[in-house]
């Protein structure tokens, strides 16, 4: 991230992939708290199954209207500089068709977001924007976290301090790894 500012890269998209309990959403808000003390607004969405009660998130308004949200969610961001969207679980927004697209549409062409991060933990999702004018405008760099592997496990267990000796730590460790889990389940 500080890599595109130094380079004044005047738009970045990313999208974080991965299993679920890779620490995607732990990267994302670390990374809005570093933000936000640069004095970027930071608006971390919960992308759900309505792309109208995804998009209320944004103003925290009531909305009848999708086109009228985004009105006003546009608005809002241009009422400001230095602005970032964290788009967690977007792939939710695949239970309708088009909701994806026609979010990353409005996201991706805004000129007045400077860092558009996407998380999803389906890695298929890119694959399932249909409207062409959508690829040609949402092209996020991906970045892949894959799933620990037991001693990772082992050591976030113990950073937890968890009340509960070594040997016990590594031996959830090993069954979580070796059943196909992840890091929340442990």
């Amino acid at each position: 991230f500080n890599a595109s500012r130094e380079k004044g890269l005047p738009f970045q998209q990313f999208i974080f992939l991965g299993p679920t309990g890779t620490g995607k959403t732990a990267t994302a808000l670390y990374l809005k708290e570093q933000i936000e003390k640069e004095g970027y607004h930071v608006y971390y969405i919960v992308a759900q199954p309505s792309l109208l009660f995804t998009v209320q998130q944004f103003t925290g308004k009531v909305y009848s209207s999708v086109a009228r949200a985004m009105f006003d969610i546009q608005k809002v961001l241009r009422s400001q500089k230095k602005n970032v969207v964290i788009l967690d679980d977007a792939d939710t927004l695949l239970v309708e068709r088009g909701n994806l697209d026609y979010l990353m549409y409005f996201l991706s062409r805004e000129p007045s977001i400077d860092w558009l991060i996407t998380i999803s933990n389906k890695s298929y999702i890119l694959s399932q924007i249909e409207d062409i004018k959508v690829k040609g405008s949402w092209i996020p760099v991906p970045i892949f976290f894959p799933p620990y592997n037991a001693n990772e496990l082992f050591d976030i267990l113990k950073s937890k301090k968890f009340p509960l000796k070594d040997d016990i730590l590594r031996w959830i460790a090993e069954q979580t790894v070796s059943e196909g889990s992840n890091t929340r389940r442990a």
